[in-house]
């Protein structure tokens, strides 16, 4: 409305020569008197006078319009953000993502090379830190006191078909492939993922009905997991699945893993999956540790922790949180409404 009484201006129409109309006599003496008053009636305006007034009215309501958006926007882009960052506290959530960055990845990650260095890297730097969790040693203050181990952590691992890349005949047979028993393997995709179940090694395929160990391949929906898109390819929640403890039976089972090469050539991701929780600040952590494979066998690594708070709702704060989502779903159903009337 402020612009509106600014703009606002006051309409100058140049007018013809005004008629002068003598009223006709009648014999009311009233009317009598009154017949000798002239009536004024001004000219039609101009077209342009008309064009100009009917822009400057067009102009005053677009402005009118235009206020009105940019206030109801505004207030939309408030409650978007307040919602967003009241609903995960971001400093919080780094800093618990930040201290179990520095328990399992900082200056330990980076040193896998090779398959091998994998059960390396699980038995010195991921079992010990997830042995020490809550109730560990409580009189040892260690960053590892401050987290609870929610369940199992997992291995998981992606495959592709055996001998999955077509190798042109005569260079097989030049060099002697087919004598020496080579087989090819090709990058992953969906045509060429390994989804069948084996019988305690990857040579033997399991004529029975699949079960749950680490031969059987289990998909997303038993997994409870979703795809993961990494630096050389997307990889789906599906795969083959080891459920492991933190106890001294872990370090036999991978012991186990290695001796009958459940990481090889045709291995194309390899995830470490574990849950923990913070109960000083009561928020949950989900940790991704993820390698690579390419065909030649070098590998990529990367992670993924994700943090934030899961019981909502139970506290006046968390209640005024909610009342102000609730705000901001029907404020959104109501901008939708405007835009699309327009």
């Amino acid at each position: 409305m402020l612009f509106t009484f600014i703009l606002k201006r006051e309409i100058k129409i140049d007018s013809a020569p005004a008629l002068i109309v003598h009223k006709p006599e009648k014999n009311n003496t009233l009317l009598q008197k009154r017949s000798d008053t002239k009536t004024i009636i001004p000219g039609h305006a101009s077209k342009k006078d008309l064009k100009k007034a009917k822009k400057e009215l067009d102009l005053k309501e677009k402005i009118q319009t235009n206020l009105q958006d940019i206030i109801l926007y505004v207030f939309f882009t408030f409650m978007l953000l307040f919602v967003v960052h009241n609903h995960r506290p971001v400093e919080k959530c780094f800093m618990q993502s930040q201290d179990i960055n520095n328990i399992f990845i900082q200056n330990t990650l980076e040193h896998v090379k090779t398959r091998d260095d994998i059960w390396t890297y699980i038995n010195e730097s991921v079992i010990p830190p997830l042995s020490r969790t809550i109730p560990y040693d409580m009189l040892k203050k260690i960053p590892e006191n401050d987290f609870l181990l929610i369940g199992k952590f997992r291995l998981r691992q992606i495959r592709v078909n055996r001998d999955s890349c077509k190798f042109p005949d005569k260079l097989r047979k030049l060099f002697g492939l087919d004598h020496l028993g080579m087989k090819c393997t090709s990058t992953l995709n969906t045509i060429n993922d390994d989804n069948d179940n084996y019988n305690k090694s990857w040579q033997i395929q399991s004529q029975v009905l699949p079960s749950t160990d680490e031969w059987s391949f289990q998909n997303a929906w038993d997994l409870e997991s979703v795809p993961y898109l990494g630096e050389r390819s997307i990889y789906g929640g599906g795969g083959y699945l080891v459920d492991m403890n933190t106890g001294p039976s872990s370090i036999l089972k991978i012991s186990e893993l290695m001796l009958k090469s459940w990481i090889d050539t045709r291995t194309r991701a390899f995830f470490i999956e574990f849950v923990l929780y913070n109960p000083n600040v009561n928020m949950y952590s989900s940790v991704m540790i993820v390698f690579e494979y390419s065909s030649p066998g070098t590998v990529t690594t990367s992670f993924q922790i994700y943090t934030t708070p899961l019981s909502h709702y139970s506290t006046s704060k968390e209640i005024t949180s909610l009342v102000f989502e609730i705000v901001f779903f029907l404020l959104t159903i109501f901008v939708s409404y405007i835009e699309i009337k327009r």
